[in-house]
């Protein structure tokens, strides 16, 4: 019985010494591809975050430009353009405090009007009718449009709940739109 049980401790020790031998190389080598397949997992996911944020930075530029576009496109149209120039031309001979009490003047007429979603009656129609159509077509992108002459009075927009404000303390003018302000830069 010694023999026996002397074999099969000799038999373990033999089979503990093989698993053992075996484990360290495989627990090495799971450990350095978990830290290298971490890092390359980190280099990897570095690059699609900077391929993100790159393809992000071309459709808002993307976005902004045809906005300037837009916006340089308008500018030019005859109509528009004449409306603008009629505006600044009320200016002419006239210093700065007949100018602010004329741009006062309209704001007031502005203000009492009957119905909030209509037009004053001394805005131009015709131009209003179409900047309203021009920007029907594009009301996914903004929510009105506004115009304004040389000493920032609003001369037309595509929406009636327009209510022009006296100038910021920057000397800007300051147009507030369905009830949020806006500097006109």
């Amino acid at each position: 019985m010694t023999l026996w049980s002397r074999s099969h401790s000799l038999q373990r020790k033999i089979i503990t010494a093989i698993v053992l031998v075996g484990l360290l190389p495989l627990t090495l080598l799971l450990a350095l591809t978990y830290v290298e397949e971490r890092r390359a997992l980190r280099e990897t996911t570095g690059a699609n975050f900077k391929e993100v944020a790159v393809e992000a930075a071309r459709r808002i530029e993307m976005q902004v430009s045809r906005g300037m576009n837009e916006a340089q496109q308008l500018a030019t149209i005859p109509l528009l353009r004449t409306a603008v120039t009629e505006a600044n031309r009320t200016y002419e001979g006239k210093d700065a405090q007949n100018i602010q009490g004329m741009i006062k003047d309209w704001q007031q007429r502005w203000r009492q009007r009957d119905q909030q979603s209509e037009f004053p009656l001394f805005i131009n129609r015709i131009v209003t009718n179409y900047l309203i159509q021009w920007h029907d077509i594009r009301k996914s992108d903004y929510v009105g449009i506004l115009v304004t002459d040389q000493q920032g009075a609003l001369v037309v927009s595509s929406i009636p709940q327009v209510m022009p404000l006296p100038r910021s303390p920057s000397g800007r003018p300051v147009t507030q739109c369905c009830s949020v302000p806006m500097v006109c830069l």
